[in-house]
């Protein structure tokens, strides 16, 4: 939203369940990305501190807000396919977030981004984003069919989005301004076009300045307010603080990044985002806490997906610890670097397989949820520093990585002078079908060492019936 002397960017979070934290993230990190489902991950560093507002625990931002002023939202979106595997580095949409964040300061840099990463088409979420940079800029982000969209200057004459495709939008908010206002629809805060129609009109040539911006913002944000607003942010870039209302507490609370160092050697830090306090929030961050994290992971999995089991919620919280600060001039800015094989010079005459295949036959008995199958990995030598094993699930029957089986850890970590290792591969019984088998295959796919031996493993997953008796082909 630009006013005459600066710009806000409003956005309200409205989901069944938004307990979670707001992170401080740091500049001069490198990190490398946790999937659940299994593809090369990608890795790089950060330039850019940030602060964000994460719903499933660190590194799982939602929204938030860089040092250079770039404003990353999601918003959901039913009719999000995301791209088919290609040759750029797969993230998942989370992921994707943090790494706009972690690097961009423009939306040119967003840009230029998307030719070396993409979002998996085995991501959980179903979003569309709309970002703004420092300029005032915006750009709305889509995935349909597929195929990536992008609007920007003036294919975005609003810079507005709800729950409906830009494209769907604009044609009805270009319908509607053709009829008399008395003919319009209602306004229905329910409805997805509706917002946006009056949001757009809303902030349509604004003459409002400094902080009655946002109070402005927040007016909007009470216009379109539901009863399942979990929190409301009016970000401000210039001043590079952050404006926001939860939903046990109307009162507005304010976090500024001039209170926190981005400096890579200190402290991760979070902070309740339902806070019931008012004013700043300075003094309510701590530094990272697992346990904390982990019981607000449980609690979002609980109130949402439901049927994540606890082995996986360990995962994701623990993938954090992978990232690591590194060494240098506090204030530099590096040089984001996305990386994949490691020098094969390092590991010449290095070779990964399979140590022992589990069961060949697997039954998911009617009274099992889930069911964990453990996976050894070996060298044929002894690891000359911490090594990465990258394991690929790819989709067979019934059973879609991401959705009803995950592999953790993944990257795999052969520690230095260790020569073997261990993965876990959980199946749900949800999701399986009743009368066929599905085979889970598990392929070595690391960047660090060559592959040898056995690279697959193929398991039949039979799924008990109701009454006991196992489903034959």
């Amino acid at each position: 939203m630009v006013g005459t002397n600066g710009h806000v960017v409003c956005f309200s979070f409205d989901f069944q369940f938004g307990a979670g934290h707001i992170y401080v993230n740091k500049r001069n990190v490198e990190r490398e990305r946790f999937l659940l489902y299994a593809e090369k991950p990608a890795r790089w560093v950060s330039k850019y501190g940030s602060i964000t507002f994460n719903l499933v625990g660190r590194d799982w931002p939602h929204d938030g807000m860089n040092e250079a002023g770039l404003v990353v939202l999601s918003l959901g979106l039913d009719e999000t396919r995301f791209p088919k595997p290609d040759d750029r580095l797969p993230i998942d949409e989370n992921g994707w977030i943090q790494y706009q964040l972690d690097n961009s300061a423009t939306l040119h840099d967003v840009l230029e981004s998307m030719k070396h990463i993409r979002i998996s088409s085995r991501s959980i979420g179903d979003s569309h984003f709309l970002l703004c940079d420092s300029s005032g800029a915006s750009m709305v982000v889509e995935y349909v069919d597929s195929h990536c969209k992008t609007y920007t200057g003036d294919a975005l004459p609003y810079a507005v989005l709800t729950n409906d495709t830009y494209e769907h939008l604009l044609a009805y908010l270009t319908e509607q301004k053709r009829l008399p206002v008395e003919k319009r629809a209602p306004y229905r805060v329910t409805s997805s076009c509706c917002r946006f129609l009056h949001v757009a009109e809303k902030t349509d040539r604004l003459n409002v300045s400094g902080d009655s911006l946002v109070d402005y913002g927040f007016n909007i944000l009470d216009d379109v307010r539901q009863s399942n607003s979990q929190y409301q942010v009016v970000y401000d870039p210039r001043n590079h603080r952050i404006h926001y209302r939860a939903l046990n507490s109307g009162l507005r609370k304010t976090v500024s990044f001039a209170d926190f160092s981005f400096d890579s050697g200190t402290d991760v830090l979070m902070a309740e985002i339902q806070s019931a306090r008012a004013g700043n929030l300075k003094d309510d961050f701590v530094p990272y806490d697992r346990r904390r994290a982990f019981d607000a992971l449980i609690a979002f999995n609980k109130n949402t997906f439901e049927y994540l089991p606890n082995k996986v919620l360990e995962s994701i919280v623990d993938a954090p610890t992978r990232s690591r600060c590194l060494p240098g001039n506090s204030g530099a800015r590096p040089d984001s670097r996305l990386t994949g094989r490691h020098n094969p010079e390092e590991t010449k005459g290095l070779s990964v397989s399979f140590q022992e295949p589990p069961a060949k036959d697997v039954v998911l008995r009617s009274n099992e949820r889930t069911r964990a199958i453990d996976l050894a990995v070996k060298l044929n030598s002894v690891a000359p520093r911490d090594l990465s094993v990258v394991l690929a699930l790819p989709e067979q029957g019934d059973l879609v990585p991401g959705r009803n089986v995950f592999v953790m850890p993944n990257p795999l970590t052969i520690p230095q002078g260790s020569s073997s290792g261990k993965a876990t591969v959980v199946i749900l019984r949800e999701g399986l079908g009743d009368a066929v088998d599905s085979k889970l295959a598990v392929n070595l796919i690391s960047d660090d060492v060559p592959v040898s031996g056995t690279d697959q493993i193929l398991v039949r997953i039979r799924r008990e019936s109701e009454t006991g008796n196992n489903r034959d082909q």
